[in-house]
């Protein structure tokens, strides 16, 4: 549901307890906003060292002890640690964290089965009038493992699309492609990555008709990620304060020195996507090449990125000065807020120089067949954009 949209029709709702796996019980209230955070921690950022999702879940229990979220619920399902726990669906109340409901411990929540079942119980169990939705992982922009599962060895790449899960037997990954059959049969009032590199132009292309807004960062995001204690009144404010929650998470880090002064931070309105791939083909069946001496923005450290500057990349593709700003007339509406640090990583043997920064990242192709590469072509932005190019 957007939240721009008075709903006449209220839903109702039904009276709620803490519950077993077997018949849960529902809520009785009217709630004007029920906000989700879909958290994988069975991997480096939950584990006995790190506990990030213990850290995070306190700062909404601060939040929330507040009583600033305007009648609205905090829902959580929670995979912790393995080893440590099972699945749970929670909900972060001022008296506490109550338990919803509990699932299989062999179910993946990289699933998208399992990401629809959750999405179905927090309807059922927190029904409100609209809805906004965390993803909270390990994330790493469009790139996909060819199959839903993987054996993981010392020398496996990074996570791969979003979520991480570790489990007894490898690790396992969800597709950005199969995310967004899930997300699209929704409208949230908002998504807000909580994990690096999705504000990439093929992510939220993909999932441009699952929400109005995207909040996420191009470039990695420190395991700390957002201050839930700042930015969950944001989100059930009546119209959620989301370019307010990117100024909390910029602020955070941008106070901080050395490398932890790293971040970057976009808002997405997906409602002009479609214009900006109508002006892109247009400059990508253009054919230009790249000059010379073009030196793209990385968003990744090292030499396999896959995440680049988008409107540098468009810009140094574009035939004419009329076609750039067109493009640049889109980008504007497309990104509301953005803001990057100078440095990611500054001072360490990964650093990272931010020059350009226009809120949305970009893989770059020197070849047609460069798109079979983790499943590049299986994106809807290679399908009705970057492939003109190359016809």
């Amino acid at each position: 549901m957007k939240f721009n949209i008075f709903i006449t029709i209220i839903l109702a709702c039904i009276g709620f307890s803490s519950c077993s796996n077997d018949e849960p019980k529902k809520n009785t209230g009217k709630t004007n906003r029920t906000v989700l955070v879909y958290m994988i921690a069975n991997n480096s950022l939950g584990n006995s060292y790190q506990q990030f999702d213990d850290k995070d879940l306190n700062e909404m229990l601060q939040a929330v002890s507040n009583n600033d979220i305007n009648n609205g619920r905090l829902i959580v399902y929670h995979v912790p640690p393995t080893n440590e726990g099972i699945p749970t669906l929670k909900e972060i109340t001022p008296n506490g964290i109550a338990d919803l409901k509990t699932y299989n411990n062999s179910t993946l929540s990289t699933s998208p089965t399992q990401l629809e079942q959750v999405i179905a119980d927090t309807y059922d169990l927190a029904s409100a009038l609209d809805y906004g939705l965390i993803l909270w992982s390990h994330a790493d922009a469009w790139r996909e493992h060819q199959n839903a599962k993987t054996i993981q060895s010392s020398n496996t790449a990074k996570p791969l699309a979003f979520g991480e899960e570790t489990t007894s037997d490898g690790t396992s990954y969800m597709k950005v492609t199969s995310l967004a059959k899930v997300l699209n049969k929704h409208n949230f009032s908002f998504i807000y990555f909580d994990c690096c590199h999705m504000a990439s132009i093929e992510v939220v292309y993909e999932l441009k008709n699952a929400t109005d807004y995207i909040i996420a960062s191009t470039t990695e995001l420190p395991a700390d990620g957002m201050p839930y204690d700042l930015n969950v009144p944001c989100f059930f404010t009546d119209t959620p304060q989301l370019e307010k929650a990117c100024q909390n998470t910029f602020n955070s880090y941008n106070n901080q020195t050395g490398v932890n002064r790293s971040c970057t931070i976009s808002l997405i309105k997906t409602t002009y996507l479609d214009d900006l791939a109508t002006i892109s083909r247009e400059i990508f069946s253009s054919k230009m090449p790249l000059p010379n001496n073009f030196k793209p923005q990385q968003f990744v450290y090292g030499t396999n990125c896959y995440s680049f500057d988008l409107e540098q990349y468009i810009s140094a593709l574009s035939p004419n000065d009329e076609t750039t700003q067109q493009f640049k007339d889109v980008l504007d509406k497309v990104v509301i807020y953005k803001n990057a640090t100078p440095y990611i990583w500054q001072g360490s043997a990964m650093e990272i120089k931010i020059n350009f920064h226009c809120g949305l990242g970009s893989h770059i192709l020197q070849t047609e067949s460069d798109a079979t590469l983790k499943g590049y072509n299986n994106h809807l932005w290679w399908q009705n954009v970057v492939k003109y190019k190359f016809q």
